[in-house]
């Protein structure tokens, strides 16, 4: 193959932009939102469960993967579940880390 065989994709439209801009700061709102949740959700963890929920987030992850080629809507509800599982997870290991006493 060589160089002249390649085509790329024209630059986007401003309105485009604006789109994806939009989109992906929507996704950020969303993310930050389920880390404060997970925060909240981990903080009276028993040992047990903060290892459930370690490996169904781990399995999420596992899963993105493969919903990914079928589904955007899937991956991008995997991404945010893990989100949510590992800020859970994270303040079971840690409390104070989250949180300033």
């Amino acid at each position: 193959m060589s160089l002249q065989d390649q085509t790329y994709s024209p630059t986007q439209s401003r309105d485009q932009v604006h789109t994806l801009f939009a989109h992906t700061m929507g996704l950020v709102a969303i993310t930050s939102g389920l880390f404060a949740l997970g925060a909240y959700l981990g903080r009276n963890m028993s040992y047990t469960t903060g290892w459930i929920w370690f490996l169904v987030g781990f399995g999420c992850l596992i899963g993105m993967q493969f919903a990914i080629r079928s589904s955007e809507q899937l991956a991008i509800f995997l991404l945010l579940v893990v989100t949510l599982l590992t800020v859970a997870f994270a303040r079971f290991l840690e409390p104070r880390g989250v949180r300033s006493d």
